[in-house]
């Protein structure tokens, strides 16, 4: 069987991409992301977290944006149990969305998403450790709707946010502040010393968070 190459997305909505990550919190238990990312606009739609996924959490991932901004024509995924099972096929069926598996071996023809999974693990997993599954949700979840989305440049849609904000720095959650992690080492195993020097700088509208970490 020849496969086509996907035509470029001409509009937000169009095509999505979805894809799994793994990490590990402090304690050494594993746990899952799935990404999902709008092929047009290189928005992060969702980051759901837990310890288990599978076809049911990806089909109520699924309805709850479609709750909030609508469902694509087609989504791309691999073929991985969770994206070829039931659950996932009949809901596509019923809502007739076009699911686009990728050939078994070839995650490049997923780019946007192997793409995101990359950025998504140095800027953000590989930044903490993660001392509890609720940890990891809501720093992944804050990473997400504000680091991603509306501060990090991309290069594809001309250096600017996901979603340009009037401010281009938005204010950190005083609720995070207690739960911040310090930066992770490369290796889990090597031997590491690491010093966190937090500090807080107010303006008019925005307030700003610096850590630093140094590794001896």
């Amino acid at each position: 069987m020849v496969r086509v190459a996907l035509a470029a997305a001409e509009r937000p909505n169009q095509r999505w991409s979805m894809d799994f990550i793994h990490d590990q919190l402090s304690c050494g238990r594993r746990f899952r992301c799935l990404n999902a990312v709008d092929d047009f606009t290189r928005q992060c739609l969702a980051i759901h977290v837990d310890t288990f996924i599978g076809g049911t959490a990806v089909v109520h991932v699924l309805q709850k944006l479609a709750s909030s901004r609508g469902l694509p024509a087609s989504i791309t995924v691999d073929n991985g149990p969770e994206f070829t099972g039931k659950s996932l096929h009949l809901w596509a069926m019923e809502n007739h969305v076009c699911l686009h598996h990728i050939q078994p071996g070839k995650p490049m023809q997923d780019a946007f998403i192997e793409s995101f999974n990359g950025t998504f693990r140095d800027d953000c997993l590989n930044q903490h450790w993660f001392r509890s599954i609720s940890e990891a949700q809501l720093l992944i979840e804050h990473w997400r709707s504000q680091d991603y989305n509306r501060i990090r440049p991309h290069s594809s849609i001309g250096r600017i946010p996901r979603i340009p904000s009037p401010c281009f720095q938005p204010k950190i959650p005083l609720t995070i502040l207690p739960l911040l992690t310090p930066l992770r080492p490369k290796s889990r195993g090597e031997a590491h010393n690491l010093s966190g020097d937090i500090g807080l700088a107010s303006g008019n509208s925005t307030t700003t968070l610096q850590a630093v970490g140094k590794r001896k």
